[in-house]
């Protein structure tokens, strides 16, 4: 059994929150632009498709390399993005009349 550095083990966490929270600012502020050129595309449908399926991917490339670097940076680089997806919504109700969607 070997010791667990403490040391370690937070700047891992913090580094995969900030790591996280980038990936989250990428694929929520991907989705929103999605959205908002959605109307205009002639095939939308396969628009919105690739779109997603760039999004995914990027995310999914960036939280494996997480895991990769340091184990539990990938616990931190998940809170990181969920609290994007906080931010992003509060972001968007905020914008929104009456706060609500």
């Amino acid at each position: 059994m070997t010791a667990i550095d403490p040391v370690k083990l937070i700047s891992g966490l913090l580094w995969g929150a900030l790591w996280g929270a980038l990936l989250g600012a990428f694929f929520f502020g991907g989705l929103w632009l999605t959205l908002r050129r959605f109307a205009a595309r002639p095939r939308s449908r396969a628009f919105m498709l690739a779109s997603f399926g760039l999004r995914a991917l990027v995310v999914l490339a960036g939280l494996f390399a997480a895991y990769r670097l340091h184990p539990p940076a990938l616990a931190g680089a998940l809170a990181g993005f969920l609290l994007a997806r906080l931010a992003a919504t509060r972001l968007v109700r905020s914008g929104l009349p009456g706060g609500r969607p």
